[in-house]
């Protein structure tokens, strides 16, 4: 009582001071689920204004949030106590705390109100149905007051039946709700941050969304989380503008996505982006994506620059999840699903076959090769030895497809300390029997605050993959299972009665699927990451990091031996063998160090970012492989148990150092007008002295032009900014042939003679250019970005220019130089333009809630200077200056001849024979030149495998407790080749698919398809390629749906589970396209059927928190 007399005379005493500093005095900060203590202290620490209470009257244990953006201390003073018994007296500096008194009749009121009040309780979350700690929840116009725990749950009692609760959370939307005498009132709560105020994690740091100035595209690992995929990269495929991700396999542990960044950076040199997790150099396809918090792509040069010579192909930054100031929270996540192809080659039977066999030879005026009694066996299967109808595809695709994910973890903290660990388990079984994949990951990331000026952290993450493949003793490769499957005739046994295995000259694919034959490979992979940052002055900081990652990746590779027998004798007839085994072990490390020093200054309007630093790595490979054959057994896999009689062993090794000094300066003057500038100077140990550094700079620059007064009277317009950018990047990995492509290595297993010895030996076999340098991109981008109605509607829209130089060429050199391998020279130039545009829009209909969001990207990819040394053409691709990088190469078809006028009165086309010419049925090709000649002098550019236009849409719809959500996604402007191999030739040596149902026959003048030929090369794509067989690989795909339902928390408070989510998702459910049927539009471009399909996958899934 003493002490709140005093405090309030002292109130009284200094109220005739003056009271400039407090009402001058603006604030910045943001604290979550703090004390009132730590808030004060927090307000003390950033200013001189100092706090006098007594913490026996005052509750300074309350958990609050205080949001502050230059705010008055009057303002921040009322967020902390506004709807509590706290009042407080500002006098200049000095603010004192003293409790609200009540009177007697004011008491008298208080205490009648509580015979009639009842108890309110329930649950508050976010959008995602997670629940929200630390929310306040008073009654209105009182002090009656408390907050939800860690489950988003609160009880608040004295509550009138008719009364008013307010719901409160910095960076949510505060929301009033009549009581109407409920007891139990659940609540969501909408955030109030807008996409302008979303931190987006950069190069070396963080910047607010709306002060971006250069191309940079973020996804949330929400967005991930929602689609159940084997990899990260797979789940970027349609999400994000400028992020082509072209999918080729379904296979498990293969289905990656290839990853390319506005276009084609480079010939030889490497064209994937950089890859960083947590600010280290890593694999993303290491990471659980439940465990990603977030993914930036830097686009272009103004954002990519500060990592200089790595960045030409763009940059994917991965952070992932951290522990936040809560009490501890146990999450489980997990799914469980189902696999097939997305679509399979449908092949003509054994009969359908034969009749088209007949059918081909009478083209050629030659007897049929099947009589109707032949085919009729064929047919009725009365003779499976001699007349088989074997089903190929059948047989192999009888894998179960299971796959399941479970993903736990454990996160929370206090004021000073935040962890988060997890664990996950990926197992995947292919379509195809011995395809596998399974994956472990380990993830710990913890964060601490030693003082005031010092915080440390240390993540460290583990992975161990299984992966495992059938292989055969042909090829020793999975590839060619697909092949031969999509080849081998049906009329060829996969058994005879007797138990042997039919073949053909390459063997039997089902007969090496099930040899046993099987590689293996067991990869472990570490990444830890140590920091630590010290605050020297307000403003002013140093930031140590150093990471250590290390990956082992052990290969076993046993092929078993087969023999074929002649069927009905049993003799030897085909031996595909010894048995053998290839054991393999690779190692990489990296050591990298990061140094950097930070400044921040705000001068009334003026705010500066500074930023400056130095990294230096050392990246390490080793190699090492055994080989042996002739084992006792097929069951004994171990290298000692071979025979030494043709062993082998072999082993590399390599270093890469590359060392940086890099510096970021951020300039903005009252919000509207944003400037940035970045360097970055490198030096790489690929290279001579003479070429070793370089220095790659950028600049950008912003305008908010919603910030002008002259925008005030379009009010509907809430964001409109303009950015425009530029910067140099640079590619190291130049190396198209030698890790060391500057300096001249030698190799080792090279014989000498010495008399009549020989003697083994080193010696140089390639050249090498020491003047190699970098390969360097110039990036320019303007972009513009709005909302529209509170952001109801948002677009963004960027055009971007990107020239590659210098790029890695073999130019033609003197015959005398001496080496069969000619050097790489940076000789080479190529560009990539193009448009990006994103649109968004969100709202509610009724109770249905929306979320739409459409992005599409324009790439115009040309090579521009081969100097002098193209085109270079390689069966039906061609690269030559004026045309996309790699582009199909041949004939343009002008359809099919139906008659013999037609055929006389084109050119004449090569192809024909004597016995059978050019006539009706063959394909038409177009005399180019008006020579009269169809000849090499015709073939024209005839598209792109790399898509001009990518788009994809993500749509989310919610109803009460049910959500949908659907993402498209595509592509146009793409072209596609399937080899005539893989769509069945009429010879015997392959089997025609169904496409030859639609032939052209003297009776049906089919435009979709020619003739049937035994001898087929003039109508032959790997012959004679041409318009007809590159087809449009154009698509649309359903990528992912789900569909879910989150439990009603009043039905999960008997099991203790605070939220508890179930899900059906489906991925690549439906597939449009006007390709091949029966083949995938994302087929390796060329294939002859040798790839593992894409899969459709229905899974069952289930979130909970505890």
């Amino acid at each position: 009582m003493k002490v709140t007399v005093f405090l309030t005379l002292f109130c009284v005493f200094q109220a005739f001071a003056g009271n400039s500093y407090s009402q001058n005095t603006r604030l910045s900060m943001n604290l979550s689920n703090v004390s009132v203590k730590n808030a004060l202290e927090n307000i003390e620490k950033e200013s001189e204004f100092y706090f006098l209470y007594n913490s026996k009257l005052i509750n300074v244990d309350r958990p609050v949030n205080l949001s502050a953006n230059h705010k008055l201390i009057k303002d921040i003073l009322h967020e902390l106590f506004d709807g509590t018994d706290v009042k407080y007296t500002i006098i200049d500096r000095q603010i004192v705390l003293t409790p609200v008194k009540f009177s007697k009749e004011e008491i008298n009121t208080i205490q009648q109100q509580k015979k009639n009040t009842i108890s309110v309780s329930g649950v508050v979350k976010d959008k995602n149905g997670n629940p929200m700690y630390g929310v306040n929840i008073f009654l209105s116009k009182t002090q009656n007051v408390t907050s939800t725990d860690a489950n988003g749950k609160y009880v608040l009692n004295n509550i009138p039946p008719n009364g008013i609760l307010v719901y409160r959370f910095v960076g949510y939307k505060e929301v009033s709700v009549p009581v109407n005498n409920r007891t139990t009132i659940d609540l969501t709560l909408e955030s109030e941050i807008t996409d302008l105020q979303e931190v987006v994690v950069v190069g070396y740091g963080t910047q607010k969304k709306v002060n971006l100035t250069g191309a940079v595209a973020q996804v949330s690992g929400s967005i991930l989380k929602s689609r159940p995929v084997s990899n990260v990269s797979s789940a970027l495929q349609g999400v994000l503008p400028g992020v082509v991700v072209i999918q080729n396999s379904g296979q498990p542990g293969s289905d990656v996505g290839t990853i390319r960044i506005r276009g084609i950076g480079s010939f030889g040199a490497g064209k994937n982006p950089l890859i960083l997790v947590d600010g280290v150099k890593a694999s993303m396809n290491d990471v659980d994506q439940n465990d990603v918090e977030s993914i930036s792509v830097l686009k272009d040069g103004a954002s990519a620059a500060i990592y200089g010579s790595e960045a030409a192909n763009g940059v994917i930054l991965i952070t992932t999840k951290k522990g936040k100031n809560k009490p501890l929270q146990l999450s489980y996540a997990g799914n469980m699903g189902w696999q097939s192809p997305t679509c399979l080659p449908n092949y003509l039977s054994s009969a359908q076959y034969a009749e088209l066999w007949n059918e081909a030879l009478t083209y050629e005026k030659k007897a049929p090769k099947y009589t109707a009694a032949e085919i009729q066996k064929f047919r009725d299967g009365s003779d499976p030895d001699h007349y088989a109808n074997t089903d190929w595809l059948g047989l192999f695709y009888k894998g179960s497809g299971l796959q399941s994910n479970h993903h736990f973890d454990v996160s929370g903290g206090s004021e000073n300390t935040s962890y988060m660990f997890s664990a996950g388990y990926f197992n995947q079984d292919g379509t195809v029997k011995g395809a596998s994949n399974t994956r472990y990951t380990m993830r710990s990331n913890v964060d601490t605050k030693i003082g005031k000026r010092f915080t440390a952290g240390l993540n460290i993450s583990y992975s161990l993959t299984d992966f495992a493949e059938p292989t055969n003793p042909y090829t020793e490769n999975f590839s060619q299972f697909f092949r031969q499957i999509n080849r081998i005739s049906p009329m060829v046994p996969y058994k005879y009665s007797d138990g042997s295995y039919g073949s053909i000259g390459d063997g039997n694919p089902m007969a090496w699927l099930e040899s046993g034959s099987e590689s293996k490979m067991k990869t472990n992979q570490f990444l830890g990451i140590l920091n630590g940052e010290f605050e020297i002055l307000k403003g002013l900081k140093i930031k140590e990091i150093v990471s250590y990652r290390f990956s082992n990746a052990l290969g076993n590779k046993f092929i078993n031996d087969i023999q074929f027998y002649n069927f009905p004798s049993h003799t030897a007839k085909l031996y595909q063998g010894p048995n053998r085994l290839y054991s393999s072990s690779a190692n990489a490390s990296n050591i990298t160090s990061q140094s950097l020093l930070t400044y921040d200054l705000s001068l009334g309007q003026h705010t500066i970012h500074a930023m400056a630093g130095h990294q230096a790595e050392l990246t390490r490979n080793d190699y090492l492989q055994g080989f042996r054959k002739n084992f006792l057994s097929d069951n004994l896999e171990q290298l000692n148990v071979g025979s030494t009689d043709g062993q082998t062993n072999s082993g590399t090794a390599s270093e890469l150092a590359l060392e940086s000094y890099f510096g970021r300066i951020n300039y903005d003057f009252a919000g509207k007008y944003l400037f940035e500038v970045n360097a970055r100077y490198d030096g790489s140990s690929r290279f001579m002295a003479s070429n070793r550094w370089s220095l790659f700079p950028s600049a950008s620059a912003g305008w908010r032009i919603t910030q002008e007064k002259f925008m005030k009277q379009f009010s509907f317009i809430n964001n409109l900014k303009l950015r425009i950018g530029w910067g140099m990047l640079g590619n190291q990995n130049v190396s198209s042939g030698s890790y060391y492509p500057t300096s001249s290595t030698f190799d080792a297993g090279q014989s000498y003679t010495f008399g009549d010895l020989i003697a083994s030996g080193v010696a140089i076999t390639s050249a090498a250019n020491p003047i190699l340098k970098w390969e360097a991109t110039r990036d320019a981008n303007i972009g513009i970005d709005a909302g529209l109605f509170n952001d109801k509607l948002t677009f963004s829209i960027d055009y971007f220019d990107r020239k590659s130089s210098n790029l890695l060429l073999q130019l033609p050199i003197a015959a005398t130089y001496g080496y069969d391998k000619l050097p790489d020279q940076n000789a080479g130039d190529m560009i990539n333009r193009g448009l990006e545009i994103v649109l968004g829009t969100h709202g509610k209909m009724g109770q249905v809630s929306y979320d739409l969001n459409f992005n599409t990207t324009f790439i115009h990819n040309e090579v521009t200077n081969l100097k002098g040394t193209g085109p270079w053409i390689s069966g039906n691709t061609i690269v030559e200056e004026g045309s996309p990088y790699y582009s199909f190469y041949g004939y343009q078809c002008e359809g099919i001849f139906n008659t013999d006028a037609e055929v006389a009165a084109h050119a004449k086309q090569l192809g024909g024979s004597t016995a059978v010419p050019i006539g009706p049925g063959d394909l038409k090709y177009k005399d180019q030149n008006n020579d009269g000649v169809i000849d090499d002098k015709d073939r024209v550019n005839l598209g792109s495998y790399f898509p001009g236009v990518v788009f994809g849409l993500n749509a989310t719809l919610k109803y009460k407790d049910f959500d949908l959500n659907l993402l498209f996604q595509g592509a146009t402007n793409v072209k596609g080749y399937i080899t005539m191999e893989a769509i069945g030739y009429v010879d015997g040596t392959a089997k025609p698919s169904s496409l030859w149902l639609d032939r052209w026959t003297a009776t049906n003048h089919s435009t979709t398809f020619p003739r049937a030929l035994v001898k087929w090369g003039r109508n032959d794509g790997s012959t004679y390629p041409s318009s007809f067989w590159v087809k449009d690989a154009s698509y649309l795909r359903l990528k992912n749906i789900q569909l879910g339902y989150t439990v009603s928390p009043r039905w999960l408070k008997v099991i203790k589970v605070s939220s508890l989510r179930l899900y059906y998702s489906g991925q690549n459910l439906l597939t449009l396209t006007k390709f091949y049927k029966g083949f995938d539009p994302e087929a390796p471009a060329g294939t002859r059927g040798d790839y593992y399909p894409q899969q459709v996958v229905h899974s069952f899934g289930l979130n909970v928190n505890f």
